[in-house]
């Protein structure tokens, strides 16, 4: 962080009063998330909201996440369900199981019957394992490279007319020759 932290906290509080949503995204584009949680937890409820509010819905999200339970429960609790359901469904499922402590499990249940059938179902395989487990870190969604695939023909691949969250696992194709090579 290039400023003292009770500085940038005010620019916070100064910016939560702003509507205008592309000057508070200009102002908070190279701020590390960590930071901005940081920052955002030495706001009033009413304040994180409106920043939370103007910042796009991914950094939102993952913003919430990475805030201490007791903010961001305060937070959660003043959100509509729709931008909470919609919070849940764009993290990875991992950290969306993350908010259901925020929420209560009443409530993170009923915004689950909101979003897509295929992502409620994959949380609530997750469910089904223990926490602190791998069980609740596994995703269905990754994709799969071999050896020969190139960077750039990777980058490049179309997943999904939306970006998805996905793991890159490489497996490699080690042969007898590639073996007695190295």
């Amino acid at each position: 962080m290039t400023q003292d932290f009770p500085t940038f906290v005010e620019k916070l509080r100064s910016l939560s009063r702003i509507q205008d949503t592309e000057v508070i995204r200009e102002e908070l584009e190279d701020v590390r998330v960590e930071d901005l949680a940081e920052g955002i937890q030495r706001l009033s409820t009413e304040e994180g909201i409106a920043i939370l509010n103007r910042i796009a819905p991914e950094i939102a999200a993952v913003e919430l996440v990475e805030l201490p339970t007791a903010s961001a429960r305060s937070i959660v609790n003043a959100l509509p369900d729709t931008t909470l359901a919609h919070y849940i469904d764009i993290l990875p499922m991992d950290d969306a199981i993350d908010l259901r402590e925020e929420l209560g499990p009443e409530r993170f249940d009923d915004l689950l019957e909101v979003i897509p059938k295929e992502d409620a179902l994959e949380i609530r395989r997750l469910l089904g394992y223990p926490e602190g487990t791998v069980g609740r870190l596994m995703t269905e969604r990754y994709l799969l490279l071999n050896f020969i695939s190139s960077i750039n023909s990777t980058i490049s691949w179309p997943l999904a007319p939306a970006p998805l969250p996905c793991f890159i696992f490489m497996c490699l194709r080690l042969t007898a020759r590639s073996i007695e090579r190295n």
